[in-house]
């Protein structure tokens, strides 16, 4: 088995993971923009405000990650 062959496992095997971490991002980011939104409708703007932002900051990560995977997708 070559070195180059290896590599390639451990490429396959990091895509597949950056992959279930965009995956849980954007599962956190659903959990996120519900409990924001139940929060506002609480009347707790605050809390509101800030959960919606985080919901929106891990779409932003796991948007970011399926990015980067499909990209070392299309290099191959």
């Amino acid at each position: 088995m070559s070195s180059r062959r290896r590599g390639g496992r451990r490429a396959g095997a990091a895509r597949r993971l950056k992959s279930i971490v965009a995956r849980v991002f954007g599962m956190l980011a659903a959990a996120l923009a519900i409990i924001g939104l139940v929060r506002l409708l609480q009347g707790q703007a605050g809390f509101g405000v800030a959960f919606l932002f985080a919901g929106f900051v891990s779409v932003v990560v796991a948007y970011a990650l399926v990015r980067s995977v499909n990209a070392s997708r299309s290099r191959r």
